[in-house]
């Protein structure tokens, strides 16, 4: 079936819990789930430069989405969850990804991630 852009997936999958805080990157200009807090870098305005501000907003932002991302990346490791899975009996994919997502964080447990703040 090929691979899916991440905001079509997103605009057809997904619902999230309300409250919820989403950090995207702005490649999802414009996708806001209802009642769930967006946030992203500020995109540069045509022809001008984004402001102090705006750079050390973009920063602590990126910070975070970089972590976000490394959960992702290291989720995907273990094929299962970057792989397609066709069995789909009692929420078996739920409870596979959330399984995955134990065995992670058991592994960050037992050697913790340095993040320079």
């Amino acid at each position: 079936s090929g691979k899916t852009h991440d905001k079509k997936m997103a605009d057809t999958m997904y619902s999230f819990p309300v409250p919820c805080t989403l950090y995207q990157d702005t490649g999802y200009q414009g996708y806001e789930p209802e009642g769930v807090e967006i946030i992203q870098p500020v995109k540069k305005p045509k022809g001008k430069e984004l402001s102090r501000q705006d750079k050390e907003y973009n920063k602590k932002v990126s910070a975070i989405r970089v972590r976000i991302e490394h959960v992702i990346g290291s989720a995907k490791v273990m094929r299962i969850v970057k792989d397609e899975c066709r069995l789909r009996a009692n929420n078996f994919v739920e409870n596979i990804f959330s399984t995955c997502m134990a065995l992670h964080n058991l592994r960050i447990k037992i050697n913790p991630w340095n993040y320079h703040n």
